[in-house]
């Protein structure tokens, strides 16, 4: 009886806090069906490091098209420009050489669905092969 009135309590003081959380769940629902999943379960494959930059890529689906995200992460302690070329299997599928992009000291840049489309390529497999891949520090 005593439990029962403490959660009538809580219920009645607290209405904000438990619209929220209902809120929440459904919002978290809606976006792990578009997709889109939470950072910390993105499968990142490493795939080459020069100079303390390190290049990750993952494959996953946006926007119902199959597509592989590029990740560059500067470990340094000082920026770098890094010049890189990538050519995946499939036609058409070589991102324009060379491309550049500039990161900051500890800086740690990646493609997503709805930004970056300079690490982001459209694909046609759901397991591409990557044929060749060349990254040069500049700086």
């Amino acid at each position: 009886m005593i439990m029962k009135q403490v959660i009538f309590n809580f219920m009645k003081n607290n209405k904000a806090l438990l619209c929220f959380i209902v809120f929440f769940s459904f919002n978290a629902t809606r976006i792990s069906a578009a997709g889109l999943a939470p950072v910390d379960s993105i499968n990142w494959v490493a795939y080459s490091e020069e100079a303390g930059v390190k290049f990750s890529y993952r494959v996953d689906v946006c926007e119902g098209k199959n597509v592989i995200f590029l990740k560059f992460e500067n470990t340094n302690t000082v920026a770098k420009n890094v010049d890189f070329h990538l050519i995946i299997d499939g036609p058409n599928h070589d991102l324009p050489a060379p491309q550049m992009i500039h990161l900051n000291a500890g800086q740690t840049v990646s493609g997503q669905c709805t930004a970056t489309p300079a690490l982001t390529k459209n694909i046609e497999s759901s397991n591409p092969t990557i044929l060749d891949f060349s990254m040069r520090i500049l700086n």
